[in-house]
């Protein structure tokens, strides 16, 4: 296994991911909470019509 280094605290850290106010998906550092790098782009909300 390999532990990413944190590009902004420069410590291995784990990664976790959370969605942005735009709805794109990033990784974050967990130990000082910043943005490392996307991992998907903003999606399209989609209407839900009950059948």
């Amino acid at each position: 296994n390999v532990m990413l280094v944190c590009p902004a605290c420069k410590q291995r850290t784990r990664v976790a991911a959370r969605f942005l106010a735009d709805g794109s998906k990033v990784r974050y550092c967990k130990k000082c909470d910043a943005n490392i790098g996307q991992i998907s782009r903003a999606k399209t909300q989609s209407r839900i019509v009950n059948a």
